[in-house]
């Protein structure tokens, strides 16, 4: 299958399962944002669930899909159509000839994958097909999917007995709903006894937790989540420490009391005291909320 592209209308990019273990080479793992549904789209098409895959953000690009193949959409709720008919999400979808991917700006959820079955024909850089911020590029070189581009998808027009039974299942989430707040889970991290008696100070912490939720601001992306609100705090002690390992999903305190959680593309060290770890799990659930509009809440297990 070819799969041109006519159009995009927000960033579009090649994600694959990254390029872990190379922390040490300050290069960020990388990989799908919202590892549950990249992972869920490739199982949809028969693929290896880190295949390579278009991870769209924000809003639906315009695809040409030429050829005979399979394809499944999963994530965040973009209206997606195929010749003018609606794409089920979280959906194996046999097509065949000439037909064309269409969609909106986000109804809810931040990116949305499409799976195509087969072999992708594309570069990779150090193990990984997914786009890297190298300097003042991108690696490996494609990645970053523009308008003009035509990717090539060999074979893969035959999907594996019991595939489509298996995932395409009621209430499976393959898509993505604002909803209500959903509630993260803190892990331990090195400060945050620090922050827990500094918070403590003023509220209980959990209490205080549980109550306020946490806006994601529009300073957000694959780097990082920037959440305000909720309980701010500084820890002044803290002030000019010394740049820290940190991964995805380590959420450090900022001098203006707002948290910062680094994402599948954020830096491997920090200045900022680490006062809390999400899970992958609950690092997927945070990315796929809407800069600027959506809220989180936060927790700690008792």
């Amino acid at each position: 299958m070819r799969v041109v592209v006519e159009a995009t209308r927000g960033p579009v990019t090649l994600q694959d399962g990254g390029r872990a273990g190379q922390a040490a080479l300050g290069l960020p793992p990388g990989g799908y944002a919202d590892p549950v549904s990249g992972r869920l789209a490739n199982q949809l098409v028969g693929n290896a669930p880190n295949a390579p895959l278009i991870e769209v953000a924000l809003a639906a690009p315009r695809l040409r899909l030429i050829g005979a193949g399979v394809v499944a959409w999963v994530g965040a709720e973009m209206a997606c159509t195929l010749d003018g008919a609606p794409l089920p999400p979280a959906e194996s979808i046999r097509v065949g000839g000439e037909v064309l991917l269409d969609g909106s700006g986000s109804r809810a959820g931040v990116y949305g994958y499409l799976a195509v079955a087969g072999r992708w024909r594309v570069d990779r850089w150090r193990g990984s097909a997914g786009a890297a911020r190298v300097g003042d590029g991108v690696l490996p070189r494609g990645a970053l999917v523009q308008a003009g581009r035509e990717l090539v998808v060999e074979g893969g027009t035959g999907l594996p007995a019991g595939v489509a039974r298996a995932y395409a299942q009621p209430h499976h989430p393959g898509t993505v709903s604002s909803g209500r707040p959903p509630t993260l889970w803190l892990d331990p991290a090195p400060e945050t006894e620090a922050w827990a008696t500094a918070v403590t100070a003023r509220f209980a912490l959990i209490e205080a937790l549980a109550r306020a939720p946490w806006r994601v601001l529009a300073a957000s992306g694959r780097v990082g989540v920037r959440l305000g609100g909720g309980v701010r705090v500084s820890l002044p002690g803290f002030a000019g420490m010394a740049s820290v390992p940190c991964r995805p999903g380590t959420v450090q305190l900022a001098p203006d009391g707002t948290l910062l959680v680094g994402g599948v593309d954020g830096p491997t060290m920090g200045g900022y005291p680490r006062v809390g770890h999400l899970s992958a799990g609950d690092l997927a659930a945070l990315a796929q909320r809407v800069p600027g509009r959506d809220a989180v809440r936060l927790a700690w297990p008792s």
